[in-house]
């Protein structure tokens, strides 16, 4: 058990070396927390003379710090094994490329439909035109023939 506050302990101080009997140096650092207790927090010569707690364990059954660092190797998150990974990249890559030369596919289909559509539109809306234009030709015409006769109404009644 490792005091986490040097302040005050909520504990009187027999159960504090109850608590840590058997821990050996650590017992003697707590016994002389315990006497300075009575300060709301350790002096500075009290810290310094508490032993490095590097390989403290509480029980046979814990690991020790020490134990703990000698086992852990840290990776960095950048760093990548490259002999295993580069066969794993590539196939990663392999399926992006496949992906993406499907997606420009359904582009280009997508883009020849859209101007199919569009001269399709085109022929059609020529068509409505011409239609239109020969209306236009028929109505100057009809136009013209009421315009004289409506003329030639207006004389004959003079």
């Amino acid at each position: 058990m490792c005091c986490q506050d040097f302040g005050q302990s909520s504990l009187p101080a027999d159960s504090l070396l109850q608590v840590t009997s058997g821990v050996g140096d650590v017992a003697g650092c707590v016994e002389s927390l315990v006497t300075t207790a009575s300060a709301t927090s350790p002096s500075a010569a009290d810290v310094a003379s508490l032993p490095a707690l590097t390989a403290f364990t509480t029980s046979a059954d814990d690991v020790s710090v020490a134990e703990l660092s000698a086992d852990h190797t840290y990776h960095h998150p950048t760093r990548r094994n490259t002999r295993s990974s580069s066969a794993a990249r590539q196939a990663q890559y392999l399926e992006r490329r496949r992906k993406n030369n499907m997606a420009c596919k359904r582009s280009r289909q997508a883009h020849k439909l859209r101007l199919v559509d569009m001269e399709e539109e085109l022929v059609r809306l020529e068509k409505v035109n011409a239609g239109l234009r020969e209306r236009v030709v028929v109505l100057e015409r009809t136009k013209e023939t009421l315009k004289s006769a409506l003329v030639d109404a207006i004389k004959q009644a003079t």
